[in-house]
């Protein structure tokens, strides 16, 4: 649940926030929710990583079944978030994958290190050109079966670990900086996790240098 400030995509952090954005719920059922429109050759890896969101990215993304059948996961060996020593390990080998897709694909596409974490930036590049989102689309959705994020939570349980990181930032943000966090209670978290995170206590109008001093004495989680 990162908050990012440049532009940039393919960060793993960013796809998860968006399908909570979407409604995808917090405590229903994992299992029931990967039927969806996804190969069925890919739900073994969708099902053990708990990627109940792929069909989402592949309806948001409008991808065919000729797209996904280019997309060959008899192939893969996944890494794994908990694979890695680091969330930044992790980051860079997820941003790196969907930079060296782009580019594979004939796009731009570099590797940048940001005050939240390392990202993909495209420059001018037009993602809503129906090519471009196709292409995009791919090397996301590949992206997350090589290396399938830290699970969305599905229990109460892991809900609290994650509740319990935003609310040590929020902490951090208003000892060090005087931001007020307004922390919601566990429960309210819970029913609508994209409706707060510890960042949104941090103005917009900051300039670049403030807000990577402030990052990097709070790291988003």
């Amino acid at each position: 649940m990162r908050v990012v400030r440049r532009v940039v995509i393919g960060a793993a952090s960013l796809v998860l926030a968006a399908c909570a954005a979407a409604g995808i719920g917090a405590l229903s059922d994992t299992k029931a929710e990967t039927q969806g429109s996804v190969p069925a050759s890919w739900e073994p890896i969708v099902e053990r990583y708990r990627l109940s969101y792929v069909a989402e990215m592949v309806e948001q993304f409008g991808l065919t079944d000729a797209d996904l059948g280019t997309i060959e996961v008899q192939s893969f060996d996944p890494q794994p978030y908990d694979a890695f020593p680091t969330r930044a390990d992790y980051d860079w080998a997820f941003a790196g994958f969907v930079a060296d897709c782009l580019r594979r694909g004939g796009y731009p596409a570099e590797i940048v290190e940001a005050a939240e974490g390392p990202g993909v930036d495209v420059g001018g590049l037009a993602l809503d050109d129906p090519d471009v989102a196709r292409v995009h689309g791919l090397c996301v959705v590949e992206a997350l079966l090589r290396f399938p994020p830290r699970p969305r939570p599905v229990t109460r349980e892991e809900w609290w670990i994650v509740y319990e990181e935003q609310v040590v930032t929020a902490q951090c943000l208003e000892e060090r900086f005087g931001y007020e966090a307004r922390v919601p209670t566990f429960d309210a978290f819970v029913d609508d996790p994209s409706a707060w995170v510890a960042y949104d206590a941090v103005p917009e109008a900051l300039g670049p240098g403030r807000w990577e001093a402030i990052n990097e004495e709070c790291p988003q989680p």
